[in-house]
């Protein structure tokens, strides 16, 4: 479509931005380049209820991530609160009143947002992009831990 940004695909190093973490700190995508492979989940807007499930799954391989040198960002929308469920996960929840992540990574809806889980090397390069569509399945747990553990194959310290 003309004048569409097209958003980041795999082989292409991530945008950076910045956003206020739910702690109060500001983090920056590129504050974790040459240090932390990252999995980047935007939650969409209307949240989408498989990110919770997700959320989980990950949540039970906490280990396998920190084993794989990753960390776990999760892009909040539009003034979102997290989700008291969420409380005791081990990521790192990001705001984004402006939608300004969202749209570098998302692609739009009426509403808001559709959810997208990109995994991105500590270098900064996106390995795999899942923009979460109707119809369009999540990825599993068991996919992005295969996904990190070809990143640590291919990129070793």
């Amino acid at each position: 479509m003309p004048g569409t940004k097209q958003l980041p695909e795999p082989g292409e190093m991530a945008p950076d931005f910045s956003l206020p973490s739910l702690r109060g700190e500001t983090l920056r995508l590129s504050d974790f380049r040459n240090r932390s492979n990252l999995i980047l989940v935007f939650v969409g807007q209307p949240p989408d209820p498989r990110i919770e499930d997700l959320l989980a799954g990950l949540a039970e391989g906490a280990r396998e991530l920190s084993e794989q040198n990753t960390r776990l960002l999760v892009v909040l929308p539009l003034n979102q609160d997290q989700p008291a469920a969420w409380a005791s996960l081990p990521f790192t929840f990001l705001s984004d009143p402006e939608g300004k992540a969202d749209r570098l990574f998302a692609v739009p809806t009426p509403q808001g947002f559709y959810p997208a889980i990109y995994t991105i090397d500590r270098y900064g390069e996106i390995y795999s992009a899942d923009r979460l569509l109707p119809g369009k399945l999540i990825p599993r747990p068991e996919d992005l831990f295969d996904i990190l553990q070809f990143i640590e194959f291919q990129c070793p310290e």
